[in-house]
């Protein structure tokens, strides 16, 4: 059964090259958050880089077991929201176990349990896609009543062999039970430097842990939303746009290579339809403006007027399963 290698980052590790990264593995999970009130600061930007080359990604929240379960959910799940998280795009949630901040063993367990249900009411996850459990064996076996812990949720199993070798290939090397198998705290990875740690995971179970991300089949969810495409206006510092041919069709250029959003989850099913025709809409408004006579476009106005067209622009796009071509009249230039 095939193997994915994959790594966990925080703000401890520096990304070097996405690109290279993405080379070396098929997944990457970014801490989040810890506590009721802590995130990291490079967690969005992991996020949003890691989506951007195309990377399976998830996320974690580092637990306080001495404070309030629901109020770390709470946090957790309104960054995860705030990043533009989706279930099925992405790996599902995760709480990661690795203080027990004085609670016994039955205590410990009912709060995990009142963090992970929390963040499924929230976040209305069911099934496999439910939050799902970081901890090591000894967390699992000894500090908490495991098997009520995992009833129906996924495993990210930190076990860590001694001496290291090399990276596993086969599912038979995975611990029983885990779905997500940290083997090593030392692992060295093209593109992140220095140390960081080492995950596989097979290819069957992130298939379940993350459907929408594998499967090719376009859904509304998959659509970039108005949001987005109003962000890439501002992304592009458009605040000035001239009345001329030349301005127009280096945007055009500039859209048509894709640069700026294509997951690889669902770029081939979507292709050019999807988000080329909902930025139709940017350049329709561009292209009206100057018809009109305008010397400058307001990006303001530009990108709300987005907001309002272009998720239409997008599904109509995808209704005809066919590439859009993005057409200026010349006449209007």
């Amino acid at each position: 059964m095939t193997i994915i290698r994959g790594v966990d980052v925080s703000a401890y590790q520096t990304i070097t090259s996405w690109s290279q990264l993405e080379r070396a593995v098929g997944f990457v999970v970014v801490k989040a958050t810890e506590g009721p009130s802590y995130t990291s600061r490079t967690w969005r930007r992991y996020f949003a880089d890691a989506r951007q080359v195309g990377l399976l990604v998830g996320s974690y929240h580092f637990a306080h077991p001495d404070q309030d379960a629901r109020a770390q959910a709470a946090h957790y799940v309104s960054e995860l929201r705030a990043a533009g998280w989706r279930s099925g795009r992405e790996l599902p949630p995760v709480l990661d176990l690795e203080q027990a901040g004085g609670l016994g063993r039955s205590a410990l367990t009912a709060w995990a349990l009142t963090f992970m249900r929390e963040v499924d009411r929230r976040l209305e996850l069911t099934g496999a896609m439910r939050c799902g459990l970081y901890v090591n064996s000894d967390y699992l076996n000894n500090r908490t009543r495991g098997s009520e812990l995992l009833a129906g949720r996924w495993l990210w199993l930190a076990r860590w062999p001694s001496p290291r070798g090399p990276w596993p290939d086969t599912d038979d090397d995975m611990p029983a039970g885990a779905s997500i198998w940290q083997w090593t705290d030392r692992t060295t990875v093209s593109g992140v430097s220095g140390p960081l740690d080492g995950d596989v995971a097979t290819l069957a179970t992130l298939r379940r842990l993350a459907p929408t991300y594998y499967d090719m089949t376009p859904t509304e969810d998959d659509l970039p939303t108005a949001n987005e495409i109003a962000d890439a206006v501002w992304a592009h510092s458009l605040t000035s746009l001239a009345g001329n041919r030349a301005t127009a069709e280096t945007y055009l250029a500039h859209i048509r290579s894709d640069a700026w959003y294509a997951p690889k989850a669902y770029e081939q099913a979507v292709a050019n339809a999807a988000h080329l025709g909902a930025l139709r809409a940017t350049i329709d408004t561009l292209a009206n403006a100057l018809a009109a006579g305008a010397e400058n476009v307001d990006v303001e106005a530009l990108a709300q007027a987005v907001r309002e067209a272009s998720e239409a622009g997008a599904r109509a796009a995808l209704a005809d399963s066919v590439s859009v071509d993005i057409n200026v009249d010349e006449e209007s230039m």
